[in-house]
C-alpha cells in the first residue's frame, strides 16, 4: 500500500526531526534548492501543505473506467471505490502524490492516525487529512509542475521546477540544463553524413563508459569509431571552454515533436 509506504517516510523524518518532509516517487525529477526557496518564503515551518495540487478531481467509479486495455485510466482501477467507501463524488484539494510536502506538524499528526481512510491513495488520504486538521487553513504553497496521467506525453516548461513520471534519460537532459551542470557537446558524424551530438556533464559523467556505451550502440553501423579516439576526444571536449552551454533554458535538452514543442514521452 503506497499509504503506508508514506507514513514509513514521514515516521523517519519525524524520528530526525526534519523541519519538512517530502514523500516522492523515483520518477519524478525535483529541483531542490528551488523548492526550498518556496517554503522559507512561507515564514516558520508549521501548517505547511507544498506540491501541485488538484481540485474537484472525480473519485474513479469501477462503472467511468473504460474496459479497453489501453486505456490510461486502466492502470488506476485499483484506486476505484464503491459509494460505501466514500460516498462523495469528488474529492477536497489534495496535492497530486507524485511528491508532496508536509511540514513536520502535519506529518506527525498524520502518522499517528494511519486508519483513518485505509482505502484511499495516500496523497488523497493527506489531503483529507489536513483539511480535518486545520479546518481548512493551512499554507498551501504552490510548486509548479509539468504533469500527465502516465502513459501520457508531457510539455517541457522553462518555469517548471518539478517533473512527474519522467524517464530516466530525460531526468539527464534536465541535468544537463542545470546552469550549475557544466555542459560540453561533442559533435559525431556517423555514416557518413549522420550529425549526432553527444551532450555530456564534464564534471560527474564517466567518459571512458561513456565513450564504450556509445562505441558499442553504434558499432554495427559504424565499425571504424573508435573507442580510443572517441574517449580522446571527449577528454578535450571536457577540458575545452568552447563548448559550454551558458544561461540554459530548462528545457534546452528534452527532444522536441513535430510541432516543435519539447515534450516528455509517456511517464
Amino acid at each position: 500500500s503506497t499509504l503506508y509506504k508514506a507514513l514509513a517516510i514521514f515516521q523517519w523524518g519525524i524520528q530526525r526531526r526534519a523541519h519538512y518532509i517530502l514523500r516522492c516517487n523515483d520518477d519524478v525529477y525535483l529541483r531542490l534548492g528551488l523548492t526550498l526557496d518556496r517554503l522559507f518564503q512561507a515564514g516558520p515551518p508549521a501548517r505547511i501543505y507544498a506540491g501541485f495540487f488538484l481540485e474537484h478531481m472525480q473519485v474513479p467509479r469501477l462503472d467511468f473506467v473504460s474496459t479497453n486495455p489501453t486505456d490510461v485510466l486502466q492502470a488506476f482501477k485499483a484506486w476505484t471505490l464503491d459509494t460505501n467507501q466514500y460516498p462523495a463524488y469528488t474529492y477536497p484539494l489534495f496535492a497530486q502524490g507524485n511528491a508532496y510536502i508536509l511540514s513536520r506538524d502535519l506529518a506527525l499528526s498524520l502518522a499517528e492516525r494511519p486508519n483513518l481512510w485505509p482505502n484511499l491513495p495516500d496523497d488523497i488520504t493527506a489531503g483529507l487529512h489536513v483539511d480535518a486538521l486545520t479546518a481548512g487553513h493551512f499554507r498551501r504553497i504552490d510548486i509548479p509542475t509539468d504533469y500527465e496521467l502516465e502513459g501520457k506525453w508531457a510539455t517541457c516548461s522553462d518555469n517548471a521546477i518539478w517533473h512527474f513520471n519522467i524517464h530516466p534519460e530525460h531526468m539527464y537532459h534536465l541535468h544537463l540544463a542545470e546552469n550549475t551542470t557544466r555542459t560540453r557537446s561533442l559533435d559525431l558524424e556517423i555514416d557518413g553524413n549522420t550529425a549526432v551530438h553527444i551532450h555530456f556533464d564534464a564534471d560527474r559523467d564517466n567518459l571512458s563508459a561513456l565513450a564504450l556505451a556509445f562505441v558499442n550502440d553504434h558499432r554495427l553501423s559504424n565499425p571504424e569509431l573508435s573507442f580510443y579516439q572517441l574517449q580522446t576526444a571527449l577528454h578535450q571536449a571536457a577540458a575545452s571552454d568552447t563548448n559550454l552551454y551558458l544561461n540554459k533554458r530548462r528545457c534546452t535538452f528534452i527532444p522536441t515533436d513535430t510541432n516543435g514543442d519539447r515534450v516528455f514521452c509517456c511517464g
